[in-house]
Parts: structure tokens; C-alpha cells; sequence
């Protein structure tokens, strides 16, 4: 196909509720780019969707985090949760396995935020472009987002 979708240079909220800075976030492997840059998001509801078309690329064994591949080759790293992992997978479901096709909206995860906030867990989302050599990504904090439908990152 000689014309690209540029719809494809986008990537769009994992989940409702308000986008904040990555760098605020209170967890320094996330805050200081260690992992690679993106946003941050403050959950209203525990429905995490897949932000672009593409593939499952890993779950985590506790389904609190899932990497995966955009269809223009991006790398995506989704991440419910600070220090989450210390739950062991409560509060976690997973709809997807490692090589399943996810179109943007497709839902990947569902979190309680009860069990969440129960166990004084963070429950910011955290959504990191992995390889940002050479990519000048563009993103906007402070403003509510819809899962699978705002944009969060262009690129």
C-alpha cells in the first residue's frame, strides 16, 4: 500500500479518566523515562483497552501489565498500578494472551480499583512508548480521556 493510515500515528487512552504527566507520577523507574517516555492516567473505571491496532506481545504472570507491538512496529508498554505486582494478581483479569491481534478499544485488562485502594495502591496507569529514538512524541496532560477514543500520543 504506497499511502499510509495516519490514523496510525496515534495512540489512545487504555482507559477513562484524566490524563496526567508521566513525570509526576510517584515511581522514579516511570517518572524519569527509565522505560521510556508516554503518559499517565488517573483510572475512573478499571476497563484497560488496547490504545492502538496490533499484537499482544506479553501479560505479566499477575496481569497487571501487558506489552504489545503497534501495526507501524511501536512498542507499547502498559502498566496498572504502582507496586500493583505486590498483589499477585488479585484484583487482575485478563482477555488477552501473548500473539492475540487487538484492535484499538478491544478490552486487554479489567482491574478492581476497590482492591486496588483496599491494599493503598496507586492506581495510576501508566502507558510508555518503549523505543522513542528518533520519534518526537507530542502529548497533552490534564484533560479527561475516553478508552479507546482520546488520543493521548501522536507521533
Amino acid at each position: 500500500m504506497f499511502f499510509k493510515n495516519k490514523k496510525g500515528n496515534s495512540i489512545f487512552s487504555v482507559v477513562n479518566g484524566k490524563l496526567i504527566d508521566i513525570a509526576t507520577v510517584n515511581d522514579p523507574v516511570f517518572s524519569t523515562k527509565v522505560l521510556g517516555d508516554g503518559v499517565a492516567i488517573l483510572p475512573s473505571d478499571g476497563k484497560i483497552v488496547a490504545p492502538v491496532n496490533g499484537e499482544i506481545l506479553t501479560v505479566f504472570p499477575t496481569n497487571h501489565a501487558f506489552g504489545m507491538q503497534s501495526e507501524d512496529g511501536m512498542e507499547i508498554l502498559i502498566h496498572v498500578g504502582i507496586d500493583s505486582i505486590s498483589l499477585e494478581g488479585q484484583g487482575f483479569k485478563s482477555f488477552v494472551s501473548e500473539g492475540k491481534k487487538v484492535k484499538t478499544g478491544d478490552i486487554v485488562l479489567e482491574v478492581d480499583l476497590e482492591v486496588l485502594s483496599q491494599n493503598n495502591i496507586d492506581s495510576t496507569i501508566m502507558l510508555i512508548v518503549s523505543d522513542t529514538v528518533g520519534k518526537n512524541l507530542k502529548t497533552q496532560v490534564g484533560i479527561d480521556v475516553i478508552a479507546g477514543k482520546t488520543k493521548v500520543i501522536s507521533y
